[in-house]
């Protein structure tokens, strides 16, 4: 229910613990304790030391980490996965096959492994293929 006019408030003089916006000038707070005071430095001026980027480039990367175990992994796909470059992954089986035939596979050509073991990766057990041939040889399509 709204206030009329001349009605005081239920609660006129009581301490509630709540203070008024009106009891501080500006630039005064609550509790003189948590305030900063003037020439006085914070509490916790130098204890953080910000670099600005972190890790310096190129420090601890790939092969310079002490983490470095190699730079292979296995995908859930079950193929070896090998870091080419720092943030990047490449297949290990298309890596030796492109290191083989001196150039880039094209995107649309699949390097197949004939004894279908997917971590078989010497050359004598690649093969490329096109996409279509891929499919006709596993019957897919």
């Amino acid at each position: 229910m709204p206030f009329t006019k001349g009605q005081t408030p239920w609660n006129k003089g009581i301490k509630t613990g709540i203070i008024p916006k009106t009891a501080f000038k500006k630039g005064q707070r609550a509790s003189v304790s948590t305030e900063f005071k003037k020439g006085k430095p914070s509490w916790n001026k130098g204890t953080h030391i910000w670099t600005g980027g972190g890790m310096k480039k190129g420090v601890h990367v790939m092969e310079k980490s002490s983490a470095w175990k190699g730079g292979t992994t296995h995908t859930s796909q079950g193929y070896i996965e090998q870091r080419t470059e720092p943030y990047k992954k490449n297949l290990q089986h298309r890596i030796i096959m492109e290191k083989h035939l001196g150039r880039k596979l094209k995107r649309l050509e699949i390097v197949h492994h004939i004894d279908f073991d997917k971590t078989n990766n010497s050359l004598d057990n690649l093969m490329v293929m096109s996409i279509g041939d891929h499919n006709r040889l596993h019957k897919l399509s």
